[in-house]
């Protein structure tokens, strides 16, 4: 059996935050921006007078904000799995890096009900579990 070479570790920690909160968490402001500037634009087009157009700005509110923080949570939901498989194949303190990423709100601890909200298939789990074991033993 040929042994695979060791990885050749060229990502700083830093850079590895830097980059995950740029193709994570920059995509997941902007959704909810634009879900909640919409939201605020069609609140703003029912006319204020009481009544129906009161009750259509009360249900506006709740929908929109669904609206708006479902496509984000997908998008990091996504997102978040590939960029920890690219982390660990390219940052040799995964320790550290996961703790950093943790305090600035670009994963969740381990165990957390929102961790669990991960998309990833059973081959990526596999993939990231085996990169934690390697990195972990050296």
């Amino acid at each position: 059996m040929i042994s695979s070479p060791t990885p050749q570790y060229t990502v700083t920690v830093n850079a590895a935050l830097r980059r995950g909160h740029f193709l994570v968490n920059g995509p997941v402001v902007i959704l909810l921006l634009a879900g909640f500037l919409t939201l605020a634009y069609a609140i703003n087009l029912v006319p204020a007078g009481g009544g129906l157009e009161d009750f259509a700005k009360l249900i506006a509110a709740p929908v929109g904000m669904i609206l708006a923080i479902v496509p984000a949570w997908i998008w990091w939901s996504v997102t978040v799995p590939k960029w920890r498989l690219w982390a660990l194949e390219n940052v040799d303190d995964w320790p550290k890096l996961k703790r950093r990423a943790i305090a600035t709100g670009l994963i969740w601890p381990d165990g957390s009900i929102f961790a669990r909200t991960e998309i990833k298939s059973a081959r990526h789990a596999r993939a990231e579990h085996e990169l934690e074991q390697r990195l972990r033993a050296n």
